[in-house]
């Protein structure tokens, strides 16, 4: 997701696409039709309790990000729906517990995936 463009609507990304030669290929992102996606209140307790047990923290990767409210959708759909955490450790217990089951990255960058 975050080598995607990002463009103000779906007409600039068809204008982009059969006018803008491109040379490789990319993924748009459009303003206007990305849903942005949040972990909701339920789960980030969850992973809370789950890093803190481990003596670990998790929070949600919005709250490392700066960024204008007019591309706030699309740091959302990018960053909403995973979580930093501080360890390898903390990350699989926190990104494979049955109540989260959210994409955790470590502040090494190391990323557990239930999905795989």
């Amino acid at each position: 997701k975050l080598y995607q463009v990002v463009v103000d609507d779906a007409a600039t990304g068809k204008a982009l696409l059969e006018r803008g030669k491109l040379r490789r290929r990319v993924t748009l992102v459009p303003l206007d039709k990305v849903r942005a996606s949040r972990i909701d209140a339920g789960r980030l307790d969850r992973a809370a309790k789950v890093a803190k047990k481990r003596g670990g923290d998790a929070r949600v990767a919005l709250e490392f990000v700066g960024y204008d409210a007019e591309v706030a959708a699309a740091v959302e759909y990018a960053f909403g729906s995973a979580l930093v955490c501080d360890s390898m450790e903390t990350a699989r217990a926190v990104a494979f517990d049955p109540q989260v089951q959210k994409r955790c990255v470590t502040l090494d960058g190391d990323v557990c995936d239930p999905r795989g």
